[in-house]
């Protein structure tokens, strides 16, 4: 991705987006590694900000069986079950939505689908050491967005941050979204959001 100043005049993206949220591997408050819990509302709000704003699919990627099964059944219920029909807008943003063990098996998906390995880009509320990762602006991200074709994975953590080892795999780190008021500890759904609206609208 070469590095360019003016937006992009292509109305439409060009290159597929997927958002990963991970719950494996994560950090603790304690700088231990971890498996976090999936919370439903983090599926449902992930994949209602997927389907808002234009994203291939959303990923949410954890080992643990007996969290994949809550979240199959949760997935099964508005797409098939009671839910398809008295709640068709939340059927519509969970019909992209797929569960993964690991982030190996959802970039192996998307090269799959799309015949080109993604470029993988983590998100983090700080920026991790260059050594790390390539920082890289939402006006980059968009560029590559709009004018290239290579599918992007944009990798969103739980717990306390993704690991040192998750960003070593990445080619990149996003910009972190930062307050302007000194508290810097959002949900992961709100910055998602955020994100995924400055990618799109860098300008703003």
């Amino acid at each position: 991705m070469t590095e360019q100043t003016s937006l992009s005049k292509n109305p439409n993206p060009s290159a597929p987006l997927y958002i990963g949220l991970v719950h494996y591997p994560v950090y603790d408050k304690n700088h231990d590694v971890v498996r976090t819990s999936v919370t439903t509302i983090d599926v449902h709000d992930f994949s209602r900000n997927a389907r808002t704003y234009g994203v291939a699919s959303c990923h949410i990627i954890t080992p643990v069986i007996m969290q994949q099964e809550i979240i199959d059944r949760l997935i099964g219920h508005w797409q098939k079950g009671y839910g398809s029909e008295y709640n068709p807008s939340r059927k519509e943003a969970l019909g992209t939505t797929r569960l993964f063990n690991d982030i190996a098996e959802s970039a192996r998906h998307i090269e799959e689908s799309e015949g080109d390995a993604p470029l993988l880009i983590a998100t983090s509320a700080s920026l991790p050491s260059p050594s790390l990762s390539k920082e890289f602006s939402f006006q980059q991200m968009h560029q590559h967005l709009y004018t290239e074709k290579r599918p992007v994975l944009l990798l969103f953590g739980t717990g306390w941050g993704m690991t040192e080892e998750v960003f070593k795999l990445c080619e990149g780190t996003l910009s972190p979204v930062c307050s302007p008021f000194g508290f810097n500890h959002l949900p992961v759904r709100s910055a998602c959001a955020i994100i995924l609206d400055r990618i799109h609208r860098p300008s703003c």
